[in-house]
């Protein structure tokens, strides 16, 4: 007989959780990877006034934008 792991899925207040409260950069950029899924994304720093920016599909963002669309998208599903 064989097992299948089933491995958890994030949701949505873990990953904002994750990427407001640590102060690692690697579990940062790993909520940054959950909350974009299975979507491409790359990252680069600009300067210091704009932070860490990532981009995908062509939309460029800073991380402090995609905490806001997390509360948006958290009080979206509440609602």
């Amino acid at each position: 007989m064989r097992t299948t792991k089933i491995l958890r899925t994030p949701h949505l207040p873990d990953i904002l959780n994750t990427i407001k409260t640590s102060r690692n950069l690697l579990n940062i950029l790993l909520g940054v990877s959950a909350f974009y899924g299975k979507s491409s994304f790359a990252l680069e720093w600009l300067d210091d006034d704009h932070e860490l920016i990532i981009s995908s599909d062509g939309n460029f963002q800073e991380l402090t934008d995609i905490l806001n669309d997390c509360d948006f998208f958290q009080e979206q599903v509440q609602l």
